[in-house]
């Protein structure tokens, strides 16, 4: 997260349930969690926390190939812009970025989100994130949207098959 959009210690620090972050682990190396935060459980080689690192302005390393795992902060201000970094990193050959957020398709961050996308995963319930602030539930709808690599975005899409609704973008 970038210092102008830093927002209150904790409002946008939940964490991404393991069952999610598993079955991308599954389909390839998590090579890097960008906008992760200090109770983050993503299984990522490489975990970026703010403000050490800026992972809007940083390269997400571009010299390693595999999977890149996005849950940015939501807050207002924040997701049209990591939507658009993650669509970016994604044309790097050999990567596939695994973007989490709302699915919300009246909003431009989804737009942008979906039409890049090669798969998007649905949900069949709210996504229960964990951290200091969790208190249950979302009190919305996801979408995991899988970009770039095709081979990487399909096996990753490919692990959610039997428990929710994969549909196929591109």
């Amino acid at each position: 997260m970038t210092g102008e959009l830093a927002t209150e210690q904790g409002k946008d620090d939940l964490c991404t349930p393991f069952w999610i972050t598993d079955a991308i682990a599954e389909a390839g190396p998590i090579i890097l969690d960008p906008c992760g935060n200090a109770w983050s459980t993503v299984p990522a080689d490489v975990t970026w926390t703010h403000p050490e690192h800026d992972g809007l302005a940083e390269p997400w390393r571009r010299d390693v190939p595999g999977i890149v795992f996005v849950n940015p902060p939501y807050g207002r201000g924040h997701l049209r812009k990591w939507v658009r970094k993650a669509v970016d990193e994604a044309q790097l050959p050999c990567r596939c970025v695994a973007l989490l957020m709302p699915a919300d398709p009246s909003t431009r961050a989804y737009q942008i989100a979906r039409d890049a996308a090669v798969a998007a995963v649905t949900f069949g319930q709210r996504i229960r994130f964990h951290g200091p602030r969790s208190n249950g539930p979302g009190t919305f709808a996801s979408v995991l949207f899988l970009l770039g690599d095709r081979r990487l975005s399909v096996r990753a899409a490919a692990e959610f098959i039997e428990t929710q609704d994969v549909r196929w973008c591109r």
